[in-house]
């Protein structure tokens, strides 16, 4: 049996994914071979991977059956052991892995992340001071992906104007209409926080008019964080979202296209600010690895030492180039022989 830890406060909502949750005696028992498929499958020809919710390397909520969320628990999961064949196949692949730690982080995850060479997940509507204000740039985590938003929040235009809150109540997703008011009070002090904020970098930024996309960026570019991810949808103005958390058919989720194709970027002008220059289009930013497996666990050493194809290590022994760091052109930075 995999040990139970504390369950969570009744109020949340348990949503099915329409699928089993992994048996993590199982994993043992076959040498972690579905994940080492899975990572296999898309590191061959991938310069970086992000593992959504990478917190459940280390717990899952469990709900039986016809239970209520009330009725779940968390259970464990081979965290070690994980993040060894993390690391082992990323070694392999020669890349880089980024790890999704938002939301309710399980004690010692950061840590361990730390510890594997893991990038974390750092997002501007996040990061804050003790005292409130936005995280000033020189204290952003270095070892850390930073970006504005994500797929499950809204575009920088859209939190900006608002648009983001309102698409919310007209989809009767808060529980109440004082709820969506202090939503809203909290959202317009944040507004000018993040504007003070830019104020303080001598970024030119003002309350009034639409969101300061350029400066922003330049915000996030001077965190010592490794990599900064660009949003085109910030970029080109869109305050549609792509997804919206916790609706099904009441939204359109994941079928918003952006209003100009690929092959258009070279040439639209909001595409071409100095700022945006080398991000786009086609230009890779990959950091050489600098970590190493952590094989701490004797078992999972043993068992991936058995279970490996000996042609790939002998590719990996032999230096030879893979797919992902082919890809990068020569002289950019980040690119190695």
């Amino acid at each position: 049996m995999v040990p139970l830890i504390s369950q969570p406060p009744s109020t949340c909502v348990a949503v099915t994914v329409g699928a089993p949750p992994p048996n993590a005696t199982r994993m043992r028992e076959t040498a972690y071979a579905a994940i080492r498929e899975c990572l296999d499958a898309n590191m061959r020809c991938a310069g970086a991977i992000r593992i959504d919710h990478i917190l459940g390397f280390m717990r899952m909520f469990w709900v039986p059956e016809a239970a209520n969320a009330a009725e779940g628990a968390y259970i464990r999961y081979p965290l070690q052991g994980l993040l060894s064949i993390l690391a082992l196949e990323s070694q392999r692949h020669r890349c880089l892995v980024i790890g999704e730690d938002l939301g309710t982080v399980p004690d010692g995850l950061h840590e361990a992340m730390q510890a594997a060479a893991i990038l974390c997940y750092r997002l501007l509507y996040f990061e804050h001071e003790p005292d409130g204000s936005f995280r000033k740039p020189e204290n952003w985590p270095q070892q850390s992906l930073v970006a504005p938003s994500t797929h499950d929040l809204s575009t920088l235009p859209a939190w900006w104007r608002g648009t983001d809150l309102e698409l919310r109540s007209r989809l009767d997703l808060y529980p109440s209409a004082d709820v969506a008011e202090a939503e809203r009070q909290r959202r317009g002090v944040d507004r000018q926080r993040l504007t003070d904020a830019l104020t303080a970098e001598d970024l030119p930024a003002s309350r009034e008019g639409d969101a300061p996309i350029e400066a922003i960026y330049r915000f996030l570019a001077r965190t010592p964080s490794y990599l900064l991810m660009v949003q085109p949808e910030d970029l080109l103005g869109e305050v549609e979202p792509q997804n919206v958390p916790g609706t099904t058919s009441e939204y359109p989720n994941w079928r918003r296209k952006l209003p100009l194709t690929l092959e258009s970027w070279k040439s639209d002008p909001r595409m071409q600010k100095d700022v945006f220059r080398y991000p786009f289009p086609g230009t890779w930013y990959l950091l050489p690895q600098v970590t190493k497996p952590p094989f701490d666990n004797v078992k999972v050493r043993r068992a991936v030492s058995q279970a490996i194809d000996r042609e790939n290590v002998v590719k990996v022994s032999q230096g030879l180039a893979v797919p992902a760091w082919s890809m990068i052109p020569p002289g950019f930075p980040g690119a190695t022989d």
